[in-house]
């Protein structure tokens, strides 16, 4: 199979590609710049200089049999017109290409789509059906990848055939955010813990939604579906703290902070942000207050079901071994 890929060097992206040579696949990466295409290289796929906005890029792609769509802005600094450029004109620009090539495209999304509020939802009663929420307008990244998946959805009205995966929160080699950025705080030797950390929380390893996405590619009932990807392991906070602990081989004193003052704290701050930065992208902090606080209401029962998706993850000793891996370049 002829495979075209986007973000390649990224979080997703990067396993996705490892995937897909393994198994001999010719893969073909959209890449930024000369350090992307030798990773590329390193990888065994070939690389295209070039970006996911620029309909130049994509009139340079060689044919393929399938679209892996998994470049995306999630948490830069920056205006709702880039969030706009990279994340919906990008995935416009992905879905038109591999309509024109006859191609599956494999677009990767984000439970973002349903709102913030859903994760205040019962553990595993939001299925892909769930309705959409309402998005603050500054969450520029909810917003854009919403948007994105109407893209999608209007090429697949004209007949293209796609998948949408929509993985929870993402973390694994490539991780540039999450675990590095929990890994500075923790050094301090001191965490909030809101609630009883005792719920699941909604973390995925991108191994496992790389692993869906080739599924996807395999799979001829996965034409025009969507599937949550959001359960390949239990996690609790006090695992995770436990592992972060590990990771950095010293213990971690946890602070109890109210559910309410937790999210007071984190609508000040960004307020704060919007005003010190007007038009800029604040973050989701009341988003990462629910994270912390645990609780997973996404299903991947269909996933299951339909692409025989059941990875397993020891989170723990995953999450362990990348915060050794930062304490040691720290």
């Amino acid at each position: 199979m002829k495979v075209f890929v986007t973000g390649g060097t990224g979080l997703v992206g990067e396993p996705i590609i490892q995937a897909l040579v393994a198994r001999g696949d010719a893969v073909q990466a959209l890449v930024r710049g000369d350090a992307a295409a030798r990773r590329m290289r390193d990888l065994g796929a070939d690389p295209l200089l070039g970006t996911v906005e620029d309909q130049r890029s994509w009139e340079a792609v060689r044919q393929a049999d399938a679209v892996v769509h998994s470049a995306a802005l999630v948490a830069a600094r920056t205006q709702w017109q880039n969030f706009f450029q990279v994340n919906v004109e990008g995935t416009r620009l992905a879905a038109t290409t591999a309509r024109r090539f006859g191609a599956r495209l494999i677009h990767i999304s984000s439970v973002a789509v349903y709102g913030r509020q859903a994760a205040d939802e019962a553990p595993g009663s939001r299925s892909e059906a769930s309705p959409f929420g309402p998005l603050h307008e500054h969450d520029y990244y909810a917003r854009s990848k919403r948007l994105a998946e109407a893209m999608v959805r209007t090429e697949v009205a004209l007949g293209l055939e796609a998948t949408i995966l929509r993985p929870c929160v993402v973390y694994g080699e490539g991780d540039r955010l999450l675990i590095p950025r929990l890994s500075a705080v923790a050094r301090h030797g001191l965490l909030p813990r809101i609630g009883s950390g005792h719920l699941g929380m909604a973390v995925v390893h991108a191994t496992s939604v790389a692993d869906a996405a080739v599924r996807a590619l395999d799979t001829p009932r996965a034409a025009n579906r969507i599937y949550q990807v959001t359960n390949d392991g239990e996690l609790t906070n006090r695992q995770f703290v436990a592992a972060l602990s590990d990771g950095l081989g010293r213990r971690i004193r946890v602070v109890p902070l109210p559910e309410p003052a937790a999210f007071g704290l984190a609508h000040v701050v960004q307020a704060v942000l919007r005003v010190v930065g007007p038009g800029l992208y604040p973050g989701t902090l009341t988003g990462a207050v629910r994270f912390w606080r645990g609780g997973n209401p996404y299903s991947s029962d269909r996933a299951q079901a339909e692409l025989g998706w059941r990875p397993v993850v020891a989170h723990q000793e995953q999450i362990t071994t990348l915060v050794r891996r930062c304490a040691s370049t720290a």
